[in-house]
């Protein structure tokens, strides 16, 4: 299963073009880390008036709807027993 919510792209009248951020959040126990929160926010006010995408693996309907509510413009979830596995400390090395 996947899906993608969508609440637009909020426009920026300051002449610059505009940019994307990608958040990838982080769920322990079906749950929102403070991090993840914290890192959305961040790409909020560096990315201003672009768009923000948030991608939470495992993510339910309610945990999409409070990512749009914190600031993210789209949100890509995907489901099955891989998401369920996800850990993010995997990707640390990647960074």
């Amino acid at each position: 299963m996947e899906y993608v919510l969508d609440t637009g792209v909020r426009q920026y009248d300051g002449g610059c073009g505009m940019s994307t951020g990608l958040v990838i959040a982080e769920l322990v126990g079906g749950k929102l880390s403070a991090g993840s929160l914290e890192l959305l926010a961040l790409a909020r006010s560096l990315f201003g008036g672009g768009t923000v995408a948030v991608m939470a693996p495992g993510a339910d309907a309610l945990t999409a709807q409070m990512l749009i509510t914190r600031g993210a413009d789209k949100i890509y979830v995907s489901g099955g027993s891989n998401a369920a596995d996800y850990i993010s400390d995997a990707w640390v090395g990647y960074a």
